[in-house]
């Protein structure tokens, strides 16, 4: 498996990889500008409307001590600064039309920075039967941060590190 310290050893390597990533001495932080479809429900005629919009992508990569695996947390918002809401996210990014969210995506506060941030997670139940086949990789961060954040590497290349 993966440790706190060699998930920190980790991502200072990546950071240095990528441009596009930030970090602190515990989490990975990605930050930048997407076309984002946002799905509007008119509840009373029974129809909805898809539109992409500029919103903001947040995605940061955390150490889950209770686990004992790195796990992605992240937040869409408009660019006046209103968050998407965890529906429109499971719909869109993970394109879970047909289930709902609960159980799988949970609002919680993650800490980046010093500042407590209100992010949505998801849940790392899953991520521990992943990495085990993960094992022969030469950086298993870098490989777990690429699998759980596939879904949005749709909306920015340079999510993805190579």
């Amino acid at each position: 498996m993966l440790t706190r310290v060699e998930f920190q050893q980790n991502i200072q390597q990546l950071c240095r990889e990528s441009p596009f990533w930030a970090s602190d001495s515990n989490a990975l932080k990605f930050e930048q500008e997407i076309k984002f479809g946002l799905i509007h429900l008119n509840r009373d005629k029974n129809t909805f409307s898809f539109n992409n919009e500029d919103t903001v992508i947040f995605i940061l990569i955390e150490f889950s001590d209770s686990y004992g695996v790195p796990t992605l947390a992240f937040l869409l918002t408009t660019l006046e600064g209103a968050r998407i809401s965890p529906e429109n996210c499971w719909h869109e990014i993970f394109e879970k039309l047909e289930t709902s969210f609960v159980g799988n995506i949970s609002v919680e506060d993650s800490k980046y920075e010093t500042k407590p941030l209100r992010l949505y997670k998801l849940h790392p139940c899953a991520t521990p039967k992943v990495m085990e086949g993960l094992s022969n990789a030469k950086n298993m961060t870098k490989s777990i941060v690429n699998i759980l954040t596939g879904p949005f590497q749709k909306y920015d290349k340079n999510i993805r590190f190579l």
